[in-house]
C-alpha cells in the first residue's frame, strides 16, 4: 500500500515541557469507528482523575490506524477519532494544561505485529508534581512563572486618579449605563471558583477601574460552558481544590463571580457596588463548541453596569 507523508495539526501552540511524570494510555477504537466506548471514556476520565494533585503541562493527542482503507480514508479517520479524543477531555477537564493534537493514519503504526492495537488514539500528559513545584529552581519560571513564583498583586491600581485614568485592553473607553463587557484572561482552576494567579492582570486592569470610578455599581455575571449533571459534578469535586462538588453549573458561575467580587472588596472596592450573579450554561456564546477556544469563550465574567 503506497505510504503518504506524516500529517501535522496544531490546535494550540507547542510549548517547552518540563515534567517530573509522565502518563501514556491507549484509547482503542473499534473497526472503521470514531465513536468512544464507555470503557474508553472511563479511562481518559481515570487518567487525568487520578494525576489531580499535578499541574498538567502538555497533553498530546495522536491519531493512529490500521492499514484495511485507503491512505486518505485511514487519514481522515485518526483525524476523527483524535479529535474526538480531544474534545471528550477538554469537556471533562477544560482548565488543564495546553493540547496538542496530530493525526497520521496508517503511517508510524503503534505495533508493527499486530494491526489491531494500531487503531488507537494516544494520549500522553505531561505533569508537574506540586512538591516539585515548591523546590523548583528559580531558573523553571522562565517556563512556568504563574505556577514557580505567582506573582505579587500590583498596587499599581491604588493609585489610579481623573487625571491619569487607567489603561484598559478589554474596558470599552466610554462607560454608559447598562454596558456590558468580559473580562478577558480571566482563568480558573477545572470546576472551581478559584482563579490562578494568570488572572492577576485583568483582576488589576478590573480594579482599576473600580477605583478610578469610585461612584459606579457593577453585577458580576458568571458563565459556564454548558449543563452540569448532578454525576458529573460529584466526581468533578473529587479533583478541584476546593474539594467542594457543587449542585449545578449555575452555583459554580456564582461560586466564580463572588471571587472576583471578593477580591475587589479585599483591595478596598465597597462591596455594595457589587452584585453577583450566576447564569450557568444558559448564555453560552458557542451552543456547540467546537474547539478550546470556544470552550474558553463559554466560561467566561461578564461585567454590566448598573448605573453611570
Amino acid at each position: 500500500m503506497k505510504k503518504v507523508s506524516l500529517v501535522l495539526v496544531i490546535l494550540s501552540c507547542s510549548v517547552i515541557v518540563l515534567a517530573t511524570r509522565v502518563e501514556r494510555v491507549h484509547v482503542h477504537f473499534t473497526k472503521n469507528s470514531f465513536e468512544l466506548s464507555e470503557e474508553a471514556t472511563d479511562q481518559l476520565h481515570a487518567l487525568l482523575l487520578a494525576n489531580s494533585c499535578c499541574i498538567v503541562e502538555k497533553v498530546d493527542i495522536e491519531g493512529h490506524c490500521d492499514q484495511q482503507g485507503s491512505n486518505a480514508f485511514n487519514l481522515e479517520l485518526s483525524k476523527l477519532r483524535a479529535l474526538e479524543v480531544y474534545d471528550y477531555l477538554t469537556r471533562l477537564f477544560p482548565d488543564r494544561g495546553d493540547y496538542e493534537i496530530r493525526y497520521v493514519g496508517e503511517e508510524h503504526p503503534v505495533s508493527l505485529e499486530d494491526d489491531d492495537p494500531n487503531r488507537c488514539v494516544l494520549v500522553t500528559v505531561y505533569l508537574l508534581e506540586r512538591d516539585y513545584l515548591d523546590e523548583s529552581p528559580k531558573e523553571l519560571a522562565e517556563f512556568f512563572p504563574e505556577e514557580f513564583f505567582p506573582s505579587e498583586k500590583p498596587v499599581e491600581a491604588k493609585k489610579a486618579t481623573p487625571e491619569n485614568r487607567p489603561k484598559s485592553t478589554y474596558i470599552p473607553e466610554h462607560i454608559e449605563k447598562d454596558a456590558v463587557f468580559q473580562i478577558e484572561n480571566i482563568y480558573f482552576y477545572g470546576n472551581s471558583s478559584i482563579y490562578t494567579s494568570k488572572s492577576d492582570e485583568s483582576l488589576n486592569e478590573l480594579l482599576s477601574f473600580m477605583l478610578y470610578y469610585p461612584d459606579v455599581k457593577i453585577r458580576l455575571e458568571g458563565h459556564v460552558n454548558g449543563k452540569m449533571g448532578s454525576r458529573y459534578l460529584k466526581k468533578a469535586g473529587k479533583s478541584n481544590p476546593e474539594k467542594r462538588v457543587y449542585a449545578n453549573g449555575k452555583e459554580l458561575s456564582l461560586a466564580r463571580a463572588e471571587s472576583i467580587r471578593d477580591y475587589l472588596v479585599q483591595e478596598g472596592v465597597d462591596p455594595d457596588r457589587i452584585e453577583c450573579l450566576g447564569k450557568g450554561g444558559s448564555d453560552r456564546l458557542y451552543k456547540k463548541p467546537k474547539n478550546q477556544k470556544e470552550h474558553e469563550a463559554n466560561r467566561r465574567i461578564e461585567v454590566i453596569i448598573l448605573n453611570m
